[in-house]
């Protein structure tokens, strides 16, 4: 339900989207409840008439490099967005970077990996990310602490069983990581330190108080 409300929240149209999922043997109930979820989400207004093509030509790129659809969404009103989920193989997401291509809307790409090592393969292939989040159980969590290094090196904020949007300003905010997501890798765009990245530094020396 979290995942579903993450996705689709502003239909999809979050930069915190969480667009690229990977799953580590995800069990049959938990794919049934997801698309459950998918299916109750009505279709709402994108920003525009062309990002909402640009979504439907999305998704058919996936389905086209051999994505199975968990929910479908084939269009519906004009410069609306329906909620779609795509599933494929990590061995198949690691043969074809075109899988990597944001898809901007209310989607995301489910990535089937069979053990942690296949993931974290999954993880070292991909480019700077906003964020990343980890979903793990308390017994889990020893496995899961395994990824940490790997998504230090990725994204400029890590979640632990928490979803990316909804981005707090705050001191400790981080809104930024590494190219391409960000253009300023060392700063942020949201929160105290974003001062930094709009501001350019000037040193004055000997310069009288009273002009300063």
């Amino acid at each position: 339900k979290g995942l579903a409300g993450s996705v689709t929240l502003g239909c999809g149209q979050f930069c915190t989207n969480p667009g690229l999922v990977f799953l580590i043997q995800p069990s049959e109930s938990f794919l049934d409840a997801f698309r459950t979820e998918l299916e109750a989400v009505a279709e709402a207004p994108m920003l525009t008439d062309v990002i909402a093509d640009a979504y439907l030509a999305g998704l058919a790129q996936w389905e086209a490099s051999g994505a199975t659809p968990l929910r479908r969404w084939a269009g519906g009103t004009q410069g609306r967005g329906g909620a779609a989920a795509y599933l494929v193989a990590a061995r198949d997401f690691l043969a074809n970077p075109s899988f990597q291509e944001e898809v901007f809307g209310p989607a995301t790409l489910l990535v089937t990996c069979e053990t942690t090592a296949e993931a974290i393969q999954c993880l070292e292939s991909l480019e700077g990310q906003l964020t990343a989040s980890l979903h793990a159980s308390p017994e889990e969590l020893d496995s899961a602490r395994a990824l940490l290094p790997h998504l230090e090196k990725l994204a400029g904020r890590i979640l632990l069983n928490q979803f990316p949007t909804g981005v707090e300003v705050c001191d400790s905010m981080v809104h930024g990581g590494p190219w391409p997501a960000t253009s300023a890798p060392s700063t942020t765009s949201v929160g105290g330190r974003a001062l930094l990245r709009w501001t350019r530094p000037i040193a004055y020396q000997n310069i009288p108080p009273d002009w300063l």
